[in-house]
């Protein structure tokens, strides 16, 4: 997100800096709000669902966190989705809006 602020302030010029500043203060305070999942004691798990469906191993932490904690997994990315959802429940992010 932070990166995504800069370049639209810094490189596209679209977003004033006194904007960036206030806007990288309310998602600080909204992730202040979240609990952060990670995937560290879980590295074993996410290379062997990496291989048996052909994910990487960025793509399969998701799916290992999700199935640790019984999550849904909610994805912009339709082939993650579909392979996911052999292993876990997974939505795309049209679907999460309509729950």
């Amino acid at each position: 997100m932070l990166n995504a602020l800069w370049k639209e302030m810094h490189l596209l010029k679209s977003i004033p800096e006194r904007k960036v500043e206030a806007l990288a203060e309310a998602l600080k305070q909204v992730i202040g709000t979240m609990e952060i999942l990670d995937p560290r004691g879980i590295e074993e798990e996410i290379l062997r669902i990496a291989i048996q469906p052909e994910l990487s191993a960025y793509d399969s932490s998701y799916i290992v966190i999700a199935m640790k904690h019984g999550l849904t997994l909610v994805t912009g990315d339709n082939k993650l989705r579909d392979k996911a959802k052999k292993l876990v429940k997974a939505i795309s992010l049209d679907e999460s809006t309509t729950l």
